[in-house]
């Protein structure tokens, strides 16, 4: 073969190295790929936020004695309330309204406390019906600073001082009440006025000063009101013993729960049972202590430390597998 093929030959395989290689330079066109939304968050579970609440809520109430003539109608929260035997109400805030036809309605709110028994007595007095308060407090009645007066003043005379002091005392305005007896001397002080003033006083906050009121108030009406008064001690000595029982039961109660959970997940999640373990010991100890000294306000301190405990506890499990509802819902059935 001729040198001049030869060269004419590798000219052509030069040339095509060449094109392969410019092809190869060439920029490729990048594939477009559509944009994705970001990924969506676990929806949180159904029991997620779930925490255990208060140990035998129910058992929170308090007995409310209601006293007065055969002509007066009680109320409470809206609803008729009938007979002389006390019932039971949920601790906190109740409407109470005490009626007589042809006069002007008493109408408060009562605070309840749990195990505290409650004593509400009332009667038509002259142009209204008046209220005494004992065991509660009237919660939509000006807070007394301590000390009601009620000395005579003659500078305060005025013709009806009783149907003035009823007027207002039906409204819970034991200020303007108190006002209006500081017009009645001394000589005058009946058993109308009396109670009057012990009905300021109470709705006052001030029961221990409303007690000795009636102490003074003279007859029949007299021996009644005390009567009443110590059948609210009475009352109050047995909520005080079923106060105990309810916060050792409550405690029991307390502490079954945290051993199900302990029982039910503490493989899964030593850490926080673990940790839950040695405060409830702790716990528990204490309350027998206290069990054994008969102190009911260490033991029902330990039965809220112990219910914040168990909270914790709850809390920290849920939180060990947030978006696990399955987890979630064993806690919850553990509880």
């Amino acid at each position: 073969m001729s040198s001049l093929r030869w060269w004419l030959l590798a000219a052509a395989a030069a040339a095509l190295v060449l094109a392969a290689l410019l092809v190869l330079r060439q920029p490729r066109p990048h594939a477009v790929v559509a944009p994705q939304p970001p990924p969506r968050p676990a929806a949180p579970c159904p029991d997620e936020a779930l925490l255990p609440g208060h140990v035998l809520a129910g058992e929170d109430s308090a007995p409310l004695l209601l006293a007065g003539d055969d002509a007066v109608r009680f109320s409470v929260d809206g609803e008729p309330t009938v007979g002389s035997t006390p019932r039971r109400f949920a601790a906190g805030s109740h409407q109470l309204r005490a009626e007589v036809p042809g006069l002007a309605a008493a109408e408060l709110t009562l605070a309840l406390t749990a195990f505290t028994p409650a004593l509400v007595e009332a009667r038509a007095d002259g142009p209204a019906v008046t209220l005494l308060v004992f065991g509660a407090n009237c919660g939509s009645c000006e807070a007394g600073q301590g000390d009601v007066p009620l000395a005579y003043d003659p500078a305060l005379s005025r013709a009806a001082p009783l149907d003035d002091a009823a007027a207002a005392l039906a409204k819970g305005d034991w200020r303007a009440a108190a006002l209006a007896l500081r017009a009645v001397p001394p000589r005058k002080l009946d058993a109308r006025a009396l109670r009057q003033q012990a009905a300021a006083l109470s709705l006052a906050g001030l029961p221990t000063a409303a007690r000795k009121t009636l102490d003074r108030a003279p007859g029949a009406q007299g021996e009644a009101l005390r009567a009443l008064l110590k059948t609210l001690d009475d009352a109050t000595a047995r909520d005080a013993e079923r106060e105990a029982a309810v916060t050792l039961k409550r405690w029991n109660a307390l502490t079954e729960r945290y051993a199900r959970l302990a029982e039910a997940l503490g493989k899964d999640a030593p850490g926080p049972t673990g940790t839950a373990t040695a405060r409830f010991d702790t716990l528990s100890r204490a309350f027998l202590k206290a069990t054994e000294a008969h102190d009911a306000l260490t033991q029902q301190a330990l039965v809220q430390t112990g219910e914040e405990a168990l909270r914790t506890l709850v809390k920290e499990l849920r939180g060990t597998r947030p978006r696990d509802c399955a987890w979630q819902a064993r806690v919850t059935a553990a509880q």
